[in-house]
């Protein structure tokens, strides 16, 4: 069967076809550079990982030797408090403050604001831990929005529940809500879908045993995307066939083991992921906490550190601690996965 195009008909086709020719060479050409100047990069980079592996012998847990290049801690640990912002997470709620309350570390509190949940989050956390009611009002709290009840448990006396008001100010209100019930010394945020090793916080907080001058301090993040809790806290993941998976896991181990090593050893860190960082409580209070007016409130938060110690003239160290280990989830199918991108480029 033959089918005849108009003049008119036939150009407007081979338009449509030059402009899509054109869209094709053109992202081509992009992934090309960016392809490149990753290779760049990791050329680059990689040799000075090497070094400061070799050098420092990164930190190990407090059940192992200590390692060469590692000083013994100068001072006992600090005192933290885990920040777990928490919005429609009953499907991992649990796991997270269970991964909490196994943590190999004495002065301990734990943190949960309920950001006004439509699911099962309160419920569940009503029932595991039974909580009941308590009368705690915030110290210099850096967000004025109504809190409906604190909480307590009576099987595990390190956690408060904070179930405050839905504001529409996202994360960053429910982490200033927190940073307000925080009564120690250290905030350390996680997110509610991600699970730390048993020593991870003993690793994260070893800077600021050692620096006086220690103001935050990140962890590395992992895929364990379909994982059980005992295959993370183990370290053996179930490996995911989803190729949008398996390239974020390639993705977060260049960033944990090679980027952040290299921007550590410059004190140049612009990122301190909110899934697993550690700060000065006092620090963060001084500064007004997290807006809301970002679309990424933890790189905005790293970034008025970095300038507020520079313009001040101040000594300050941010580290990036590589074996302090966090799993979280990534995006699993290309909607998410654009979500959070454009989340990430917008902030």
């Amino acid at each position: 069967m033959c089918v005849f195009l108009s003049h008119s008909a036939r150009h407007q086709l081979e338009k449509n076809m030059s402009l899509e020719l054109g869209l094709i060479i053109g992202f081509s050409l992009c992934y090309g550079v960016i392809l490149t100047i990753e290779l760049i990069n990791i050329g680059l980079f990689t040799p000075v990982a090497i070094y400061e592996r070799i050098k420092n012998r990164w930190i190990k847990s407090p059940s192992k030797a200590s390692p060469v290049g590692i000083a013994s801690p100068i001072q006992k640990s600090p005192s933290v408090s885990v920040i777990v912002p928490a919005y429609n997470e009953e499907a991992t709620i649990i796991d997270t403050v269970r991964a909490l309350q196994a943590q190999d570390y004495d002065d301990l509190q734990i943190v949960v604001v309920n950001d006004a949940s439509r699911d099962q989050t309160l419920t569940l956390l009503r029932e595991s831990f039974e909580l009941y009611p308590v009368d705690l009002e915030p110290s210099g709290s850096l967000s004025r929005t109504p809190v409906y009840g604190v909480f307590s448990s009576k099987i595990l006396p390190s956690l408060t529940v904070i179930d405050k008001q839905r504001s529409g100010k996202g994360k960053a209100d429910a982490l200033n809500v927190g940073v307000g019930y925080a009564l120690n010394e250290l905030i350390c945020t996680v997110d509610a879908d991600s699970i730390l090793d048993p020593d991870a916080l003993h690793l994260i907080t070893e800077p600021f045993r050692r620096h006086s001058d220690q103001v935050v301090s990140g962890g590395t993040v992992r895929v364990g995307n379909g994982s059980r809790l005992p295959d993370l806290t183990t370290h053996r993941p179930r490996f995911s066939w989803n190729p949008l998976v398996l390239f974020q896991s390639l993705e977060y181990f260049k960033m944990s083991y090679i980027d952040r090593v290299v921007l550590s050893t410059f004190n140049s860190i612009y990122l301190v992921a909110g899934a697993f960082g550690v700060f000065k409580k006092s620090v963060v209070q001084e500064l007004g906490g997290y807006r809301h007016d970002s679309l990424a409130e933890d790189l905005e938060l790293t970034l008025r550190i970095h300038r507020h110690f520079i313009e001040r003239g101040e000594r300050y160290r941010i580290s990036h601690v590589p074996n302090a280990v966090c799993w979280t989830e990534a995006p699993y199918n290309r909607s998410q996965l654009l979500r959070q991108r454009i989340r990430w480029q917008g902030g």
